[in-house]
């Protein structure tokens, strides 16, 4: 775990965007613009030669972590072409590659979901190789030994009549793994008995491996089926596991769906809404969303995810389908709703203020999701974002910047879900970077104030990115161009349970002084 700021080590934090709204109370909050959020490009991959390179490009998967340490893969180039896992030190900023594909049959090639990590041990998959050439899922030490291929999937065989690959087992495993004692769980998104991929679960001995459900055949006329089509990402909690379809339901827009493992009922918790032509702004919408791709996650037992496409806002970029939403419901499929329309994409510059096409999965913090997207923002590249669960205002915390020639400083295109450690945002942009072939990038998330209240002599302030176990002192001034150490401590020790969290100053509304500006402090 990444530390995060200690006592002793006090980090002054820009005052609250806003405007002095208590005229007569004394008090006011600072008119300067939020703080830009610190951002650090961990790792440029270096550029492919006929497709080779010595570290791996194109990093599509989350990272997971180990101390000091994120695991993660490249989807393609390394040594031999095929992709590599590899380790970065995230205090040194060193890379080390643990294992470069190379034969195709033995180990498999191009891995596209992130790491599981047990004990000493990482599990993951490759879309394409072993045995049959269907993807394969695997293990491998930390230390980049043992490297063992658990499952290859079954041949796949080509229908013309359907126009369809089908198998058993399914094909091309491209979603993380998840784990539930020593069983692991996780989809195929294609292939299956009818085309349209499979949930899967092995031991992590490679044993026992069985097909939970198989995604049933889509209405040619209608692109309409009952349980969806082409999973992607799982949650698992409670015996239970959660993910969504990119395609098919009632509308043939995708689903959400539950599965009990144990005894393979699978329900449909919801089928996205069926799309309808924008005459006015052109392009294609809905109510809630098209094609969810990331996976969930979960909070209690509501389940939180994004939506590729779709939604009230125009077009997206080249998919013309709308720019996406964020969407929450619980865990039986109640209380579907939208917490994000990502706004209308202009088709000429293919920008706008928030970003759009969310492929990632969200990632929870307190009562606050962080995550991404890989169109839109001011560079056209996508976004960081963070939202409260309870919806509201859609906050950017970064924007890509452009790539002339295939290249920028901070990467490009966030697929993979966001990894929060601390106060850090890890994650992986799968393009840009020094020489095109992606990044891994931190972004430190500053806790700011955002609002404040009088009540008699007390005045509670609101703040949001606070940081379990840290400590945040408020310090008032009546002038915004005194030095840091002219400014009087109003509050300290006070403890962030995660996300939002609210400050009370006693007796700090006074008539008598001048008007007051605010910081917050992290110790």
């Amino acid at each position: 775990m990444i530390p995060g700021l200690r006592a002793g080590r006090c980090r002054p934090l820009a005052p609250v965007r806003g405007v002095a709204a208590l005229a007569g109370l004394g008090l006011a909050l600072s008119a300067a613009p939020l703080p830009a959020q610190s951002w650090l490009t961990l790792h440029s991959f270096p550029a492919l030669t006929a497709e080779t390179n010595a570290e791996g490009a194109v990093p599509y998967a989350s990272l997971t972590p180990a101390g000091d340490l994120l695991y993660g893969v490249a989807t393609v180039g390394g040594k031999y072409g095929e992709g590599t896992l590899f380790a970065v030190n995230t205090r040194s900023n060193t890379l080390a590659i643990l294992h470069s594909f190379a034969n195709v049959t033995t180990d498999g090639c191009e891995p596209f979901g992130g790491l599981l990590l047990s004990g000493g041990t990482l599990y993951g998959t490759t879309t394409v190789g072993g045995a049959n050439g269907a993807g394969t899922v695997f293990s491998i030490a930390t230390n980049g030994t043992h490297f063992t291929l658990l499952h290859s999937f079954a041949a796949v065989t080509y229908s013309s009549g359907l126009a369809t690959y089908t198998n058993q087992e399914g094909d091309e495993p491209f979603s993380n793994l998840r784990l539930a004692g020593n069983t692991l769980y996780g989809s195929a998104g294609y292939a299956g008995v009818n085309g349209n991929g499979t949930l899967f679960a092995l031991g992590t001995n490679g044993q026992n491996f069985r097909v939970l459900h198989t995604f049933s055949a889509i209405d040619a006329a209608t692109l309409s089926n009952a349980d969806g089509a082409d999973p992607g990402g799982l949650v698992e909690t409670n015996g239970m596991v959660y993910g969504v379809a990119w395609e098919g339901g009632t509308n043939g827009t995708g689903t959400v769906w539950a599965l009990n493992p144990a005894n393979s009922n699978f329900v449909t918790l919801h089928s996205f809404a069926a799309e309808a032509e924008d005459t006015t702004r052109g392009g294609y919408t809905n109510w809630d969303g098209m094609n969810p791709n990331g996976g969930l996650v979960l909070s209690g037992s509501t389940l939180f995810g994004t939506a590729v496409q779709g939604g009230t806002n125009g077009n997206a970029g080249a998919y013309n389908a709308g720019a996406g939403t964020l969407f929450a419901l619980q865990t039986n499929g109640g209380n579907f709703h939208v917490l994000h329309h990502f706004t209308e994409i202009d088709t000429s510059t293919l920008a706008n203020q928030d970003g759009g096409s969310p492929y990632s999965p969200l990632c929870l913090g307190g009562n606050l999701l962080y995550g991404s997207t890989t169109a839109g923002g001011t560079g056209t590249n996508g976004t960081v974002f963070v939202v409260s669960t309870n919806g509201g205002t859609l906050t950017v915390l970064h924007t890509f910047a452009a790539t002339p020639a295939q290249t920028n400083q901070d990467g490009a295109m966030v697929y993979a879900g966001l990894l929060l450690v601390g106060n850090r945002l890890y994650g992986t942009a799968s393009l840009g970077g020094l020489y095109g072939s992606g990044t891994l990038f931190e972004l430190a998330i500053q806790p700011r104030l955002t609002g404040l209240v009088p009540a008699g002599a007390n005045l509670t302030l609101h703040a949001i990115n606070g940081v379990a176990n840290e400590s945040y002192c408020v310090l008032a001034s009546s002038s915004l161009t005194n030095p840091l150490s002219q400014w009087t401590p109003m509050t300290t020790n006070m403890l962030a349970a995660g996300g939002n969290f609210t400050l009370t100053l006693t007796n700090a509304v006074n008539p008598t002084v001048p008007a007051q500006f605010y910081l917050l402090q992290a110790q």
